[in-house]
């Protein structure tokens, strides 16, 4: 339990900090469309999306992090995850220098193997590491981490996925309101 509450904190923080940056986006598009009509058609439409990439990566990149010490968790003890989180913070930084998509497509790509996997053994019985109680909460949480790791990569690294993106796209909401459905609507313990 020991990381559990403060994970979801922070995962919480950063998704409202970047809902905040989205409403300020919105907004100022909207004043700027206002403005000039013409604006989704000029250069300056181009340095408002530079901006608003800008304002949104520390927050995105926080996130990942956040799914890259959360999904971990389940295989390893709590005590280990530091210093290789650490490493693959130093890694994804390395990468970032250079350049920051392919940084986080590492990150991400590291996460959906592990989810796979950690998704793999929960369906196979076996006892990991999860603040659920019971077979189809913890198959739930992991089918919502696996949704939101593959819809993540499909958007920073489109090319690295070998489907189509309406089809991660749909598929990982799939998965994401399944995993929402079992979380949600059954009984802890057990086999519920």
């Amino acid at each position: 339990m020991g990381f559990d509450k403060p994970l979801t904190m922070a995962a919480v923080a950063t998704l409202l900090a970047l809902g905040v940056v989205s409403l300020y986006g919105i907004y100022d598009y909207a004043m700027k469309s206002r403005a000039d009509p013409a604006f989704a058609y000029s250069m300056a439409y181009l340095d408002f999306m530079q901006k608003m990439d800008r304002l949104a990566f520390p927050f995105a990149v926080a996130f990942i992090l956040i799914l890259a010490i959360c999904i971990p968790k389940r295989i390893v003890p709590e005590r280990y995850l530091i210093p290789p989180s650490a490493l693959l913070l130093v890694v994804a930084f390395g990468v970032y220098l250079k350049d920051y998509r392919l940084a986080l497509g590492v990150v991400l790509t590291f996460a959906l193997a592990l989810q796979a996997g950690v998704f793999a053994l929960t369906l196979a019985g076996k006892e990991l590491h999860f603040h659920s109680v019971g077979y189809k909460k913890r198959v739930g949480s992991t089918l919502v981490h696996l949704g939101i790791v593959a819809i993540a990569l499909s958007i920073v690294q489109p090319s690295w996925v070998i489907l189509e993106p309406l089809t991660v796209f749909w598929g990982a909401t799939a998965a994401i309101g399944i995993g929402m459905l079992l979380l949600f609507y059954t009984r802890s313990g057990g086999n519920g």
